[in-house]
């Protein structure tokens, strides 16, 4: 064997090993952040873990929803819980935070710990009361479902219909978001202009939304509707991001 092809192969081997190498780095990092967040799944009950007569005794904003979420509790270990973002019977089950920038909670949980898991937090620039006509909630595309991972499935129209609602659970209540658009986007397109308060600018970006959508809802929305934006990396483009669209459809706070 010549020299040269030898110490190809040795080349070969380090790149192999290295990659490896990484690739069980990112998966024991997973294990550790799902381990973190599962830790978090303690503040969320249901009505049958609480049992009936732990159920009357607990004022409970989020019974509608069938749960109840401590959401004091969590901000007891990090003020920078705003609440709970959940897509039923799917992975998307987290605590949402809002930090002072849109760069820590890419690589640090809701208990402030380092993982690249990161966390689902809502845009640095927006209300925490997600009262602006349109607010982003960002969160990692990743290989094992978790985080936002799953959030692909949402092009398939049968996924879609069985998941066609999100939900952000807040202290005092919780709002209802139906999902009127899945597609991709470029990072400088209209889906990222958040602070427009204008009717026709507004409206520009739903048209937009619904013209390259990939799924069929039905919904009509309008300039006035209050929308809440899911983003993730596809992993095909630095600039490209997969979105979901959703339009508030109903504030439990308003009905008390």
């Amino acid at each position: 064997m010549s020299r040269k092809r030898l110490v190809l192969i040795l080349i070969l081997a380090g790149i192999l090993a290295f990659s490896l190498f990484r690739l069980v780095s990112i998966w024991q990092e997973y294990e550790e952040g799902d381990a973190i967040y599962e830790e978090a799944r303690s503040y969320v009950l249901t009505e049958e873990m609480l049992g009936d007569d732990r159920v009357e005794d607990i004022e409970n904003p989020h019974r509608a929803l069938g749960v109840y979420v401590d959401i004091e509790g969590l901000r007891e270990e990090n003020p920078e819980v705003l609440g709970w973002l959940l897509i039923k019977d799917t992975p998307v089950d987290y605590p949402l935070l809002q930090g002072e920038d849109n760069s820590y909670y890419l690589n640090h949980t809701y208990n402030n710990a380092w993982n690249s898991l990161g966390s689902i937090f809502l845009d640095c620039r927006a209300a925490p009361d997600l009262s602006d006509l349109h607010s982003i909630i960002y969160g990692h595309n990743t290989k094992n479902n978790s985080q936002f991972g799953s959030l692909r499935k949402l092009r398939d129209q049968s996924y879609y219909e069985e998941h066609s609602e999100f939900y952000v659970l807040l202290e005092d209540g919780y709002l209802t978001y139906a999902i009127f658009s899945v597609h991709r986007a470029h990072t400088l397109s209209e889906v990222f202009q958040t602070d427009s308060t204008v009717a026709e600018e507004h409206q520009a970006f739903l048209d937009f939304a619904l013209e390259q959508s990939v799924i069929e809802s039905g919904i009509e929305v309008l300039p006035t509707d209050r929308i809440v934006t899911l983003s993730t990396c596809t992993g095909n483009d630095i600039n490209e991001r997969l979105v979901v669209h959703g339009v508030l459809v109903e504030d439990s706070r308003q009905e008390q």
